[in-house]
């Protein structure tokens, strides 16, 4: 796991037995024709791997082990001798028989396991599934004591601020500090417009995956991110605690 930096790693290595055409006896070889081929297939899947049981999967073919690490050996056949049938149907036990019956060739096999695996990882969440759309915004239009008043009535620390003349899109992240100094300066009746910040300003839209917004909410270390639509709209806010929340909606499903 730590060789490939992946979550699952899933391998199959081929064996086989030629037929000796003086004395008719098998010896061991690289599976070619008229020989009998094998592969074995081995998996191993870091904890990270939610809801990934390579020992459901392996012993689906004979094999097993436990659920982040499994193998299972199969008998095959060649390319040319290997059953059509599984390009047919996507009823997992009639491919998982052809399989057992050796009626697949070694990279068929591979393909079915590999599969299965993929099938038991759950869908990723995105944006678009847990963000936040009951928020409150400050427009450009405000003035600076209307957004001092907005922040004191709702409790707030930070707010989006959006083009109330253009649709509501998106502009850029206000902070109380920010408007607490601006009135300090005596700057109460100035537009908010004044105060938006273009440079770092970070967006995602609503289909960026889990993995996306952990990187730039966890590890970039980004409070909170507005998602928008590809008009620039505000649609909602993600924030750290709306992702590590999700964390324990998977690990749920480890039981």
């Amino acid at each position: 796991m730590d060789l490939t930096d992946s979550d699952v790693f899933v391998m199959g290595a081929t064996s086989g037995r030629k037929k000796n055409k003086n004395s008719g006896n098998n010896q061991k070889g690289n599976g070619g024709s008229g020989g009998t081929k094998w592969i074995s297939l081995i998996g191993r899947a870091s904890a990270r791997a939610v809801g990934v049981d390579l020992n459901y999967v392996m012993s689906r073919f004979q094999g097993g082990g436990h659920p982040k690490a499994a193998a299972a050996a199969l008998r095959c056949a060649s390319s040319d001798n290997e059953s059509n049938s599984v390009e047919q149907t996507n009823d997992e036990d009639a491919v998982v028989e052809l399989a057992n019956s050796g009626n697949l060739s070694p990279s068929k096999a591979l393909d079915v396991a590999v599969k299965m695996i993929e099938n038991q990882i759950p869908k990723q969440l995105v944006a678009s599934s847990f963000m936040t759309t009951n928020f409150v915004s400050v427009g450009t239009n405000c003035t600076i004591e209307d957004a001092l008043n907005i922040f004191t009535k709702n409790g707030l620390k930070s707010a989006p601020i959006i083009d109330d003349s253009n649709g509501g899109k998106y502009k850029s992240s206000l902070k109380l500090s920010d408007i607490v100094k601006a009135v300090q300066a005596g700057r109460s009746g100035d537009k908010v417009k004044g105060m938006i910040r273009t440079q770092g300003v970070k967006t995602v839209l609503p289909d960026t995956d889990l993995s996306e917004l952990e990187r730039l909410l966890i590890h970039e270390g980004v409070g909170r991110i507005p998602v928008i639509d590809d008009e620039g709209v505000l649609l909602g806010i993600i924030t750290r605690t709306d992702v590590l929340r999700q964390h324990h909606f998977y690990d749920d499903l480890l039981g």
